[in-house]
């Protein structure tokens, strides 16, 4: 491969080092000040060791007492010797003089500095961080001549302003015993801290000690190793913040609703209230106008009946006293007949026929009005409800394999002919390997899974309803399948349980999903089209990146260092990705030579970060090594190769290939030796 084909971004990258170094990083959160003798808690913030000496120490009976941490209020238990034996915190005092030289550089604009060494005064060109001076382009060259200035390290400007060369210059300067001003170069397995020699002779020479570099040698593992772990748990409370915050969302929406039922349910009670209050009040007036009617009549009935009683009185009253035989006889007969129907019993059955009066009554219910109310009203009720855990972020399942030392690659088995029955394959684009070795082969144009044994005896068939294109296996049983638009199926390997995770932030909504591989913290990396997407396992979105450049057929990788590796078959190379999905370089071009690629497909990373292709066009897989350059092709026509579009690395030293369009087998099993 051409060296010009591979792209790198190194500048950026160390860049990005010094845009991770906080302000707050590196300022002792007690005072606000640059740190003063930094000492490191047991939580792992650090403060000066001035302020942490001024906090109050709780007493203990088994020690000189504890601190409890400004930050996190975690109880930290002081040694011995109290805070002055807290370990010192080098990195950040480290750090802290990398900033500190990085502001103090900008400031002197190097963009202007003179050659420091010529009387000349031409502009200067580099920088030696050994003399350290500014230097032209003819006093850089000569600079490197003489004995004493030939191992001097003479940089650009441009490289000095980046402050990747005082991060690498800060980094070579070793640390020094704070007591005897001598170097670090052992660590005391005992007190488990580092120490100089003129300590190991003195006061730690019956302990067990090491080289500091040895020690840190089997430190790092653990820790990186751990600190996977702990990314992982960040990512897993990420993912539950998420879920808590959703649920406080949805929590907020519910009690807005609940509010405007509440509100209605009362207003609705209210309005049928009033309305029955107006149809009472309606009904009572209306009997009481009738009855007043009624009275009315009555009144003049009894009235008029009174009035001609007493006239009768008066003039029967005259006509006894004053009148005459003659004039009584006279108008007898009429008297009489008109003193019977005013006597008291005419006037009584008259009086019974005009007494149906109705008295009004109002009857309140007897209920309790709030108790029947409040059952109208309906009732605020909580039950348990359980927010939904996140998924456990799987892995991806990787043989501890490597290709590095392999020194041939034999044809093993070839498996499933062409076909639409069980074991048999139409077109297999993509091939997994489950946790208990059981291969998983994409079967594109019969829509399913293959599943077959690590020796390629048929076991299943995943009837999935649309056309997979890739599938990886998981730690934790689940496999991940793309295939159907923008969607990641979730299942296990016997196709249930199964869910889908919606792709979101897809710039083409009818495209298809394609590559799906799991980095070291658990996030998932799909390509949609043109588009390389990481979620986390729950569907959330951390990031999309790619552009209308790259192909609409992408396959993905990731490697140890969380790199993710993309295969561009319409552009005919790879390109490398940093944990932050910056662009470091890229390898291949168009071509049948060695580093070359037409058509390249499936990827896989091997335990050394060996980048493994498949060169479908070419009928070939090729192995490249972790920076991209070309190492060997190990499978090529020769080796019963057609197209090879996926491939996997086996536990027990085999490598599976899924070859479309072979004759003779299209899964094959090779041997590693």
């Amino acid at each position: 491969m051409e060296p010009g084909h591979i792209i790198c971004n190194a500048d950026r990258m160390a860049s990005n080092i010094l845009s991770h170094i906080t302000e707050e990083f590196l300022v002792c959160q007690i005072c606000l000040e640059d740190y003063d003798r930094p000492k490191i808690l047991p939580c792992l913030h650090t403060f000066c060791q001035g302020c942490l000496e001024k906090l109050p120490v709780a007493k203990s009976t088994d020690g000189p007492g504890k601190l409890s941490c400004p930050t996190c209020r975690q109880d930290a238990t002081l040694p011995k010797d109290g805070v002055r034996a807290l370990k010192d915190n080098f990195l950040v005092t480290k750090l802290s003089d990398v900033m500190k030289q990085t502001s103090d550089s900008a400031q002197e604009g190097m963009g202007e500095a003179r050659c420091s060494t010529c009387e000349a005064g031409v502009h200067a060109t580099s920088y030696c961080v050994d003399c350290p001076d500014y230097l032209c382009q003819n006093c850089a060259t000569s600079h490197c001549r003489p004995k004493p200035t030939r191992s001097h390290r003479v940089v650009t400007l441009k490289d000095l302003k980046s402050g990747k060369v005082l991060v690498s210059a800060r980094t070579g300067e070793p640390s020094k015993c704070s007591i005897h001003k001598e170097v670090h170069k052992f660590y005391c397995d005992t007190c488990r801290k580092v120490i100089c020699l003129h300590c190991v002779v003195t006061t730690h020479k019956e302990h067990r000690y090491v080289e500091v570099e040895e020690a840190a040698g089997k430190e790092v593992g653990a820790l990186e190793g751990l600190l996977g772990g702990v990314k992982r748990g960040a990512i897993l409370q990420d993912m539950w913040l998420d879920e808590l915050r959703g649920s406080g969302e949805k929590w907020a929406s519910e009690v807005k609703k609940m509010t405007r039922d509440i509100e209605r349910q009362a207003d609705a009670i209210i309005v049928a209230v009033q309305k029955l209050k107006d149809q009472r009040l309606v009904q009572l007036r209306s009997l009481h106008e009738a009855r007043q009617k009624q009275l009315a009549s009555a009144i003049n009935t009894a009235d008029t009946s009174l009035t001609q009683a007493k006239n009768t009185i008066q003039f029967v009253g005259h006509l006894l006293v004053n009148g005459n035989p003659v004039e009584l006889m006279t108008v007898a007969e009429g008297v009489k007949e008109e003193l019977m129907k005013r006597s008291d019993k005419s006037v009584r059955t008259n009086l019974s026929s005009t007494k149906s009066f109705k008295e009004l009554t109002y009857n309140p219910a007897s209920l309790n009005i709030q108790e029947e109310i409040s059952k109208l009203m309906g009732d605020l009720k909580q039950k348990d409800v359980e927010v939904a855990i996140p998924p456990v972020a799987g892995l991806q399942i990787k043989a501890n394999a490597s290709l590095s030392h392999c020194k041939e690659v034999k044809l093993y088995k070839a498996v499933g002919k062409a076909g639409k029955a069980e074991g048999e394959f139409d077109s297999p684009l993509c091939i997994a390997i489950t946790g208990g070795q059981d291969i998983v082969a994409t079967d594109y144009r019969n829509k399913c899974l293959q599943v077959v044994d690590k020796e390629g005896g048929f076991k299943r068939k995943i009837d999935l309803g649309f056309q997979p294109e890739c599938v990886t296996a998981l730690d934790n049983g689940e496999l991940l399948v793309t295939g159907d638009g923008p969607k990641v199926h979730v299942m296990n390997s016997e196709g249930s349980g199964k869910r889908v995770i919606h792709v979101k932030n897809v710039a083409e909504k009818d495209t298809v999903g394609g590559g799906i591989a799991v980095d070291g913290l658990g996030r998932i990396v799909v390509t949609v089209g043109w588009q390389v997407l990481v979620l986390l396992p729950n569907g959330t979105s951390v990031c999309e990146f790619g552009d209308r450049d790259f192909g609409y057929i992408l396959r993905v990788a990731t490697d140890s260092r969380n790199h993710v590796i993309v295969s561009d078959m319409r552009n005919n190379n790879v390109k490398v990705f940093d944990p932050e999905y910056g662009i470091v370089f890229k390898f291949g071009k168009h071509g049948s030579g060695d580093g070359q690629l037409d058509h390249p497909m499936g990827l896989y990373v091997d335990e050394d970060d060996n980048i493994i292709v498949c060169d479908s066009h070419n009928h070939r897989v090729s192995q490249f090594d972790r920076d991209g350059l070309f190492v060997r092709h190990l499978l090529t026509r020769e080796d019963g190769l057609h197209y090879p579009w996926g491939l996997s690395l086996m536990q027990d030293g085999k490598m599976v290939v899924c070859d479309m369009n072979s004759k003779n087998g299209r899964m094959k099993l090779f041997s590693l030796k």
